[in-house]
Parts: C-alpha cells; sequence; structure tokens
C-alpha cells in the first residue's frame, strides 16, 4: 500500500469530528466508523497506522492494530489546520507534485507557506 495524503487528511477529518470521551476512546474497527468515499475500510486501517506512527492521534493501547482513538495530538491538529482549507490544499498538492517528491514535513511547510502567503494577500502582514 502507498501512502496517499488525500486519505491522510480525510481521516484527520473525520477522525477530529469524533466526540471527545474524556474517559473513553472510539474502536476503529467496526464498519462505517469512519467513512470516506472511495476508500475501503482496510486501506483506512493501513493509513490510521501511519497516522498513529506519526504521532497524530493518540491511542489508548498504543497497539495500532487495535485503533483505539482518544483524540488528535497537538501535531495532528497543526497539520490539520494547515491542511484543512481546500483551496490550501490543493495549491500544496500541486506545489509538490511539481517538485515530484516530498516528506509529510515539507508538504506541512508548504501549506504553511500558503496560508502565510494568504495572510498577507488579507493583511498585508508579512509573517
Amino acid at each position: 500500500m502507498k501512502r496517499d495524503m488525500d486519505v491522510i487528511r480525510n481521516v484527520l477529518l473525520e477522525l477530529e469530528k469524533l466526540e471527545y470521551l474524556p474517559n473513553g476512546h472510539h474502536d476503529l474497527r467496526g464498519k462505517g466508523t469512519l467513512h470516506i468515499e472511495g476508500v475501503d475500510c482496510s486501506e483506512i486501517s493501513a493509513h490510521l497506522e501511519l497516522l498513529l506512527d506519526a504521532g497524530l492521534y493518540k491511542s489508548v493501547s498504543g497497539n495500532p492494530h487495535w485503533q483505539k482513538f482518544r483524540s488528535l495530538t497537538w501535531e495532528g491538529c497543526d497539520f490539520l489546520d494547515s491542511v484543512r482549507d481546500d483551496q490550501i490544499w490543493a495549491e500544496t498538492k500541486k506545489g509538490a507534485a511539481a517538485a515530484g517528491s516530498f516528506t509529510f514535513d515539507l508538504l506541512k511547510a508548504l501549506a504553511k507557506g500558503f496560508i502565510k502567503k494568504k495572510i498577507k494577500e488579507h493583511t498585508d502582514v508579512d509573517i
């Protein structure tokens, strides 16, 4: 399976929608817990493992095969905030594709660069 950044983004958006359970977790093994149009359960599951490995969400057990989601981490929230806007995401993917290769950190930095550009356009403040 190849890492798909669209799936990563969509999984994070779906995880963010889950209600916070102060003393609990969401069991993500059940069918339909996370539904992403055009993406099967096994691909979602594999990307959940990648997200956990990257430290983008917290799991109660720490075992990615159990996929018990507790919450997004600070890093997960930061990444999601950097790619939440559809226009920023499209520009980020286009820039990464033009470069021919990218890492997760470079993709996040590129998205932040587009956000800074958008802030400059709207406020004339250079960040």
